[in-house]
């Protein structure tokens, strides 16, 4: 599945600085991915299936919420 990149950076950026003021490393820590996890998600670089799964759930968002129709 291709997803937003952008949606999704936007959603991980303001969960983890505007609403609950957390480092990368203190949301990584929630989410269960690394440090690096978090700063791929945010600059829009690739993510494995089960790290895209896994901010998903952190983030309270079905993954389809960020699915690209393709026609």
């Amino acid at each position: 599945m291709k997803y937003d990149a952008d949606k999704l950076a936007a959603d991980v950026n303001t969960k983890r600085q505007i609403k609950n003021r957390l480092t990368t490393r203190e949301a990584a820590e929630q989410i269960g991915v690394s440090n690096g996890t978090v700063h791929r998600a945010e600059v829009r670089k690739g993510l494995s299936s089960e790290s895209f799964l896994k901010l998903c759930v952190w983030l309270d968002k079905e993954p389809g919420a960020y699915k690209i129709e393709t026609a």
